[in-house]
C-alpha cells in the first residue's frame, strides 16, 4: 500500500504535539518531560523518511544545502548527548525539509490551524482557575506550563489565521483581542508589543511602495539583535510598560538578562580564533551560564546563544537560513517576527515554532498564499 505523506497530515501532527502537556499541567504534575520530541519527532520522521525515500526529489534547494551545512557543524561541535539540543534540532529540521519537498500536492488546508487556535484557546480556560496555571509573578501559563511557550503557540497560529481576514473585520477584530488578553495575561512584554504594532505592519505593507517583507524582516532582526541598548530606552520612555510583572516597579529580569548578555559577549570574544569561527560546541553557552548562576538559567539571548555554540560562521548561515524561510511569503514572515522575539525566551530551539515556518514556506507554492486572503 502507497503511504500518502501530506502536509496536511503533517500539520495536524505538530499541532498535536502541544495538547500532550495538558493532562499533566491539569493534575499539577511536570511535565517537560514530555518535550523530549527531539528523540520522539526526529524518529517519526526518519521512520517517513525510509518509507518514502525512494520517492523524495532532493533536487537544488539551496535551502536544504544551508540546512545540511548547518547540521554539519552541529555535528562537529557535539559536546554531550545532555546538551545537544542544537544537534537534534538541526536533524529535525533537515529530515521535515527532505520529506515535505518531496510531497507533491503542497496544499494546506487553512481551517486546520483556525480550528486548533480555538481548540488552544478551550483548552486554557481551566487553568484560570488553578493555582498551576500561574507562575509565582501571576504568569498566565496555559496548558503547556510556560508562559512565553504558550504566548508564542497561540500569537504564531494567531497571525497565520488573522492574516485571512481584513484588519476591521469582526472575525479579526475579535480574534485580537482574545489573542492580546491571553498573551497580556502571560505578561509576555516583547509579544505584547508585537500584537500591538502588528495591525500597523500590515498596512504598511499593503499601501506603502517603499515597506515589502525583506526591509520588515530586515528592520526586526537589527532591532531584536540589538534589543538591550533599545530597552534602556523603553525603560526610560515607558516604564509601566517594562514594569508590568513587578510590584515593586523595578525590572529585575533586565538587569539579569543584561547582565548574562554582557557576561556572554566577553566569553564569545575571549575564545581563539577557531571558537571565534566554529563555535565552541553544542550547548556551551548554556552550560557556561550554568556554570556561572549554579542554576541551568540559558543565555536568554538565543542570537549569543547561536554566536558562542557555532560561532560566526553558524551564526550567518542561521541567519541567512531564517531570512530566506522568512521572505517567502506573508506568513513565514510574520511566524518568523514572532520566532525572532521569542530568541529572548531561549526558544530558537523549539520544535514546534521551526516547524510551522517550515510548513508555511513550502505550503505558498499551491496552497495559502491567494490572492483572495486579504491583509488589510
Amino acid at each position: 500500500m502507497k503511504l500518502e505523506i501530506t502536509l496536511n497530515k503533517i500539520l495536524f501532527l505538530v499541532l498535536l504535539y502541544p495538547i500532550v502537556l495538558f493532562f499533566p499541567n491539569l493534575i499539577g504534575r511536570e511535565g517537560f518531560w514530555l518535550t523530549a520530541p527531539y528523540f520522539f519527532l526526529i524518529f517519526l520522521f526518519l521512520l517517513t523518511f525510509l518509507l518514502i525515500k525512494n520517492r523524495l526529489r532532493i533536487g537544488k534547494e539551496r535551502i536544504l544545502a544551508l540546512l545540511f551545512f548547518l547540521l554539519a557543524i552541529s555535528v562537529y561541535n557535539f559536546s554531550t548527548l545532555r546538551y545537544s539540543l542544537p544537534l537534534f534540532f538541526s536533524l529535525y529540521c533537515v529530515l521535515l525539509f527532505m520529506v515535505l519537498s518531496s510531497i507533491e500536492k503542497k496544499t494546506l488546508n487553512h481551517q486546520i490551524i483556525e480550528n486548533f487556535l480555538s481548540f488552544y484557546i478551550v483548552l486554557s480556560i481551566p487553568f484560570f482557575f488553578l493555582s498551576n496555571g500561574f507562575t509565582n509573578q501571576q504568569r498566565f501559563m496555559g496548558f503547556v506550563g510556560s508562559p512565553t511557550v504558550y504566548s508564542g503557540l497561540i500569537t504564531s497560529l494567531f497571525v497565520i489565521v488573522s492574516l485571512k481576514f481584513k484588519l476591521r473585520s469582526f472575525k479579526f477584530i475579535f480574534l485580537f483581542i482574545t489573542t492580546f488578553v491571553l498573551v497580556y495575561l502571560t505578561k509576555t512584554r516583547l509579544l505584547i508589543v508585537f500584537l500591538l504594532i502588528y495591525p500597523i505592519i500590515r498596512v504598511l505593507l499593503t499601501s506603502k511602495v517603499w515597506v515589502n517583507r525583506k526591509r520588515i524582516f530586515l528592520t526586526f532582526y537589527l532591532t531584536t539583535l540589538f534589543i538591550y541598548p533599545l530597552y534602556n530606552l523603553v525603560i526610560e520612555w515607558f516604564p509601566s510598560l517594562v514594569t508590568l510583572r513587578y510590584g515593586n516597579k523595578q525590572d529585575t529580569s533586565f538587569g539579569l538578562r543584561n547582565y548574562l548578555y554582557v557576561t556572554s559577549q566577553k566569553e564569545y570574544f575571549g575564545g581563539n580564533t577557531m571558537e571565534k569561527i566554529f563555535g565552541k560546541g553544542n550547548e556551551y553557552s548554556r552550560r557556561f551560564i550554568e556554570n556561572l548562576m549554579e542554576i541551568d538559567l540559558m543565555p536568554h539571548n538565543d542570537y549569543m546563544r547561536i554566536l558562542i555554540d557555532w560561532g560566526f560562521l553558524g551564526f550567518v548561515i542561521f541567519s541567512f537560513l531564517l531570512y530566506k524561510l522568512a521572505v517567502k511569503n506573508n506568513y513565514t514572515l510574520f511566524v518568523a517576527l514572532v520566532y525572532m522575539i521569542l530568541f529572548y525566551s531561549n526558544l530558537v530551539f523549539n520544535i514546534f515554532l521551526i516547524s510551522i515556518l517550515i510548513l508555511m514556506f513550502f505550503a505558498v507554492e499551491e496552497g495559502i498564499n491567494k490572492k483572495d486572503y486579504k491583509l488589510n
